[in-house]
């Protein structure tokens, strides 16, 4: 008959307990795919904590304004001007050209806005003239 150690058993007893009680979001976590949408959207959800990317283009539009649907300033917003990150609170207004207020951003990118409040934001990012 076989039998374990008592040190054996121990490590058994260890890696069962750990098992039963370590919780595994951190899988869940590195599973996850940041979703990539594109400038203009409305009402994405975006839980606490979560992220979401936008790819922009200013195009014929001076400005990119985003915003939650409360217009509180809350969640944070990055995009790229000049070989930089930039960052902010929303809401915003980008801008490709000076005579209009805001930050100025690059032509062309990937906007990242990130929940940092504990209830789900309702994000929006629409072109203005």
């Amino acid at each position: 008959m076989f039998q374990l150690s008592p040190i054996k058993m121990k490590n058994q007893f260890i890696s069962i307990l750990l098992f039963l009680f370590i919780p595994f979001d951190w899988l869940a976590y590195a599973n996850t795919q940041i979703p990539v949408i594109t400038v203009p959207f409305e009402n994405f959800s975006l839980l606490p904590n979560a992220i979401v990317k936008a790819n922009y283009s200013f195009g014929d539009h001076p400005m990119i304004f985003c915003f939650d649907n409360t217009l509180q300033t809350q969640g944070r917003i990055q995009w790229p001007y000049h070989g930089q990150i930039k960052s902010s609170s929303l809401p915003i207004f980008l801008k490709d050209n000076s005579n209009f207020d805001g930050q100025f951003a690059d032509l062309n990118g990937v906007i990242k806005i990130t929940n940092t409040t504990s209830a789900t934001l309702i994000v929006n990012c629409q072109f203005g003239f």
